[in-house]
């Protein structure tokens, strides 16, 4: 007989214990992914009108160098591009974890609905790396420059992060397997960093030394980059 529930004179008597393998706490509590989602969302569209204003500068830097120069000329672009890059970390972060291509072993300790944020935090202790570095070589030579290069970094990343958001959003629509999405986007990233690459060491070749060339590139680019690859492999 299961004594789980009894009834006794027309009353129902709930069990004092639970039985084994009952769930408790059957209300779901809000996860945190779809509360990110919604305030990304709403504070994109708060600051919709400084995105597309920033985004014909940011195409025009690749056209050519001097597009760099007169972005970097107007306080106005320049603070639409920053906003502009800033509010594309948390949806970029949001696909990394989404299609698994940043899956260290720590991220296993943290909470799934958490781990976009985690990855966030990634990005920006990436950032301050490169801020430091900058901060120590910057008296080395070549500063205008050093500072031209360092802020393309900025519009390189508007352009990939919009490319692998309207891919990624592209192929779930279309229902493409996990791995396939994984591997476009990690060919548009390459492509993408590496084109990158090429035009720094285009456009500081031509403003500064061979010595500066290479002390920037390695120093601001491989090095934190090569820190970031790593922590996926080892951690």
């Amino acid at each position: 007989m299961n004594d789980s529930i009894i009834f006794s004179s027309g009353r129902l008597l709930l069990p004092t214990e639970i039985p084994d393998g009952t769930v408790q706490g059957v209300i779901d509590t809000p996860t945190a992914t779809p509360i990110i989602v919604v305030a990304m969302l709403l504070i994109l569209a708060l600051f919709l009108s400084n995105i597309l204003n920033a985004i014909p500068a940011v195409l025009a830097s690749f056209a050519r160098y001097r597009g760099l120069s007169d972005l970097e000329g107007s306080v106005r672009l320049v603070r639409d591009r920053n906003i502009t890059a800033v509010l594309l970390i948390l949806p970029f972060c949001l696909m990394v974890n989404k299609t698994g291509m940043y899956t260290p072993d720590i991220l296993n300790f943290i909470q799934p609905d958490l781990r976009p944020l985690a990855i966030a935090a990634v990005f920006l202790a990436y950032l301050i790396l490169r801020l430091i570095i900058y901060l120590w070589i910057r008296h080395s030579g070549g500063y205008d420059s050093y500072v031209l290069a360092r802020r393309s970094g900025w519009n390189t990343f508007i352009v990939t992060a919009i490319l692998m958001l309207a891919v990624f959003g592209t192929a779930t629509f279309f229902d493409a397997k996990e791995l396939t999405i994984r591997t476009i986007l990690f060919s548009i990233l390459g492509v993408s960093y590496l084109a990158h690459l090429i035009r720094l060491l285009r456009f500081l070749s031509s403003h500064c030394g061979a010595f500066t060339t290479f002390l920037y590139l390695c120093a601001l680019e491989i090095i934190p980059t090569g820190l970031l690859i790593a922590s996926a492999i080892v951690l």
